[in-house]
């Protein structure tokens, strides 16, 4: 019986018993034989070109072809990483933020309208989703949540496009939330933001 029948069948204990034993194995394997670093070969770098290409991940599956750098992985990985990925502080000092009213102003402002229609086009959108950072890990399909999004952008549907830019983009930039549906986007990390060079 596959996994996901499995699942499906409600045996939730039985997978987890497999899963745990399969962990101990995968250890074991590990500290006997810790993994080397390799080089990619070419089919498997075909397979992955197209794996990330599909949902519109340009940017990695350009550089997956061209790179010739072999992946990084000794024990000293992690301790290198982890200044490159500060965490942020949840610790916010409100007392400096604008009014519901100031802000209104701002954006009736000119510049902030001209901001608006050009660094938050549905072009810059659509190229900000095929180049940004993953900013999170695959999800069982191996697909990263930047890529739900770019792949909506590949058909030719401009109403669509319009609303994920409105509805969706938008209402993060300028905190515009319909009031019953506060609870979801409260807490958030804004992903739609005017970097200094006025892109997305």
């Amino acid at each position: 019986m596959s996994r996901a029948k499995a699942f499906v069948k409600g045996e939730w204990k039985s997978l987890w018993n497999k899963c745990q034993s399969q962990a101990v194995v995968s250890q074991e394997k590990l500290a006997r034989a810790p993994h080397a670093v390799t080089t990619r070969k070419r089919k498997q770098v075909n397979v992955l070109t197209k794996k990330y290409a599909w949902p519109g991940n340009l940017s990695t599956a350009s550089q997956t072809i061209c790179s010739t750098h072999k992946p990084v992985l000794k024990l000293d990985t992690l301790d290198k990483l982890k200044p490159r990925n500060p965490q942020d502080s949840t610790d916010l000092d409100s007392r400096h933020w604008p009014t519901t009213e100031e802000l209104d102003d701002f954006r009736r402002d000119d510049d902030w309208q001209k901001t608006e229609t050009e660094s938050f086009s549905i072009k810059k959108i659509r190229q900000y989703f095929a180049r940004c950072a993953p900013l999170s890990a695959q999800d069982v399909d191996g697909w990263k949540p930047r890529e739900h999004i770019a792949w909506m952008f590949n058909d030719g549907d401009e109403i669509f496009h319009d609303l994920i830019r409105t509805q969706l983009i938008l209402s993060y930039v300028k905190g515009d939330f319909y009031e019953g549906y506060l609870s979801e986007p409260a807490g958030r990390k804004f992903f739609a933001l005017e970097e200094p060079n006025n892109s997305v």
